[in-house]
């Protein structure tokens, strides 16, 4: 072939390609934008059941590649829902390629969507106004639901959406979410896609970037497609995803998504206040585990988590059906000096639902009581090893509870403590909505008392055996935390045997620290040897009675306690009598000095007044003997109440002998009637 006929050729097919594209040009010039609005939003009837509808100016941009660009686009919300557009969009740019018009297909360069906003939402009855119901007709009223056609193809090379706003609205009483999308880049290639994402969700900072599959490929796939997604929350908690995702419809049953899940938290207790949600103190977090998500069930499984030293494994999964949740998980270890004081949100107080409204200490705020109701699950925990604070290892803890029907039950949750066991039970009733019933056991017998010291967060220091017999139950019904204490019924008994207490566990104790000061002012410091510990004392109708039920004995004192404690008011009227251990010896003149901790649990007081005591000792007397107040009336009488403080609280009898000893000099049957005016004489003197 010439030279000559080859540059022929070339100049013929230019001009018919020039040809062409001057017939397209003038083919899209002469099209109304408006009639291009119609048609887009007769189609958006006819596939997806809901009008589309544009409110705003419409303009064309003739070039190599076109470009519609709509402003204040309303896309129609179900019929239900609760607002009447489901999708806002205040300007949209769609730019065309024109070549490959030419082939059938349909090549968009780029979609550009700013500020839209996007609600999804579910109704009571569990629908959602994602689900779309094609009617089938088109602008000319023609029914094309059964005439087969050929599909064309559809690529769509890049989406940018910026200032986007997505609601969340989840069937009642769930609460409403909200996710605002500061930018997002799609650049999709060859069946791929691109990601990268700025956003913020639950109030917290996140990106995303990460490769997956084309959009608008996932309908065609022929098999599972791999999925890698990297996701940074507040600036250093990491998230990676990497694994498959299968939406054919053949795989219906099988996993939709297969993802490996590896999460890294330097902070997750500051990461939790940011949402206001308050947690102790916690160490860093590693978690990996592989995701896997079907149409019935969620699944985390072959969970391995590194909680500072703690070690966990297991798997967690829940029903999307039922919300039921299941975890199993199990614990090499759970060391517990890594676990501090709870952080408070950002502002430094409680969340205003969790503060009471008035000086008071318990919250009248209401129970999350539908919350419960809801609540379907069963989980169950065993460690091996738990680390106390002071360094102390207990062996074998396991619980496992199972919540259903607003019925929630906490089978005995045991801890070994040196081969003593510790169980906790409890039921919580909720299944009436209006209130939770509440049943609690404790029980332990010769349970160390350093291990029960290093358990409440304390350091046991050098406190040393002290075994301990626990027997605490109680039973409450409310709508608050303040109501369920109100009416608060059971019996609390500890006896703590012989050992050794370090005074110095007293110094962060704040007003028991002061009241057992006032008690014994020189042991502060130091090591008491305990003979033993009693306390005692039924609980009725939200009013502790202690009778006497209160007692210690020490080579440094005896101590005998009595009042009362109301829960309902939230006051308590606590009044101790110490004593030397060798007894009071004969001078009745010579009265022990009266320690007394009252007022509100919110602003307690400690009082010690030698004249108050006496003054309390007339006003009262023996048969004032009401809600606690007859006990510190008996607490000023020199008698075995004072020399066998711990028999006299587990309501033992006390013999005469003892009595006669304590309250005479050995070589006397009984004070003679001189000493016992003396001791009146004494007492009046007091108010001259």
């Amino acid at each position: 072939m010439n030279r000559h006929l080859l540059r022929n050729l070339v100049l013929a097919a230019l001009g018919l390609l020039g040809l062409g594209l001057a017939a397209v040009t003038i083919w899209l010039w002469q099209l109304d934008p408006r009639e291009i609005a119609r048609l887009i939003a007769n189609q958006s009837e006819a596939r997806l059941g809901r009008t589309l509808q544009i409110d705003g100016n419409i303009g064309f941009r003739l070039s190599l590649q076109p470009t519609l660009k709509v402003e204040q686009v309303r896309f129609a919300n179900a019929q239900w829902g609760s607002s009447p557009d489901m999708l806002r969009v205040g300007s949209a740019e769609v730019q065309l390629a024109i070549l490959p018009l030419f082939k059938g297909e349909v090549e968009i360069k780029r979609i550009v969507l700013d500020s839209p906003e996007i609600l999804l939402e579910t109704n009571a009855r569990g629908e959602k106004n994602r689900l779309f119901t094609p009617t089938g007709k088109t602008g000319a009223g023609t029914d094309t639901s059964n005439t087969p056609s050929r599909q064309s193809r559809i690529d769509i090379a890049q989406v940018d959406i910026r200032n986007a706003t997505i609601d969340f609205r989840p069937a009642p009483p769930a609460k409403q979410q909200q996710f605002q999308i500061d930018s997002l880049m799609l650049n999709s290639s060859d069946g791929r896609s691109q990601l990268t994402a700025r956003l913020k969700a639950l109030g917290l900072p996140a990106t995303i970037d990460g490769n997956l599959p084309d959009p608008l490929s996932l309908a065609n796939a022929t098999s599972p497609e791999t999925l890698r997604l990297n996701i940074v929350l507040a600036g250093d908690t990491k998230i990676v995803l990497d694994g498959t995702m299968d939406l054919r419809p053949e795989a219906q049953k099988a996993d939709r998504l297969a993802l490996d899940l590896h999460l890294q938290a330097p902070r997750p207790t500051e990461l939790a206040r940011q949402i206001d949600i308050i947690l102790p103190r916690l160490p860093s977090l590693e978690l990996q585990g592989k995701l896997r998500l079907n149409a019935d069930t969620i699944r985390l499984e072959t969970l391995l988590a590194q909680l500072g030293n703690s070690q966990f494994a297991g798997s967690v999964s829940m029903n999307l059906k039922t919300s039921a949740i299941n975890a199993a998980l199990k614990a090499s270890r759970i060391d517990l000096r890594e676990i501090g004081e709870p952080i408070l949100p950002a502002g430094g107080n409680l969340p205003a639902a969790q503060r009471p409204a008035d000086a008071r200490v318990f919250s009248d705020a209401p129970l999350p009581l539908a919350t419960l109701a809801r609540l379907n699950a069963q989980a169950d925990l065993q460690a091996d090893a738990l680390i106390l604070k002071d360094g102390r290892q207990l062996q074998g803890l396991s619980a496992s509870l199972r919540a259903a029907g607003g019925r929630v039950r906490l089978t005995p949750a045991q801890l070994q403590i040196e081969g003593k066991p510790l169980r906790l039970s409890l039921n919580a009733d909720a299944s009436n909505g209006k209130t939770l019933g509440v049943d609690a056991t404790l029980e332990g017998q010769a349970i160390p008392l350093p291990a029960l010291i290093a358990l409440l967060g304390q350091n046991a220091a050098d406190t040393r055996g002290g075994p301990t017999d626990l027997a605490v139950r109680l039973t409450a019904q409310g709508s608050s935390t303040r109501s369920l204490m109100a009416s608060a019924n059971g019996d609390v008994r500890i006896v703590v045997g012989e050992g050794r207490w370090d005074n110095r566990l007293l110094e962060s104790a704040g007003n028991l620290a002061q009241f057992f000061n006032a008690l014994d002012p020189q042991g502060s410091s130091g090591t008491s040897t305990l003979k033993c510990a009693v306390i005692r004392f039924p609980v009725r109708q939200g009013i502790a009675t202690i009778d006497n039920g209160i007692a210690l004995e020490t080579d440094r004192l005896l101590l005998s306690a009595g009042g009362s404690v109301d829960l309902r008011n939230e006051t308590l009227d606590i009044g101790a009598r110490p004593s030397p251990p060798n007894g009071l010896g004969g001078d009745l003149t010579k009265l022990a000095q009266l320690v007394r901790l009252s007022g509100t649990f919110a602003n307690p007081r400690v009082t010690t007044d030698q004249k108050a005591a006496a003054a309390t000792a007339l006003e009262l007397g023996i048969a004032a003997a009401t809600q606690g107040k007859g006990a510190l009336a008996q607490l000023l009488k020199p008698s075995a109440q004072t020399t066998q403080p711990c028999d006299l609280a587990l309501g033992k009898a006390v013999s005469k002998s003892a009595n006669e000893k304590a309250a005479t000099p050995q070589n006397e049957q009984r004070a003679p009637a001189q000493e016992i005016n003396k001791a009146v004489d004494a007492l009046k003197r007091l108010f001259r």
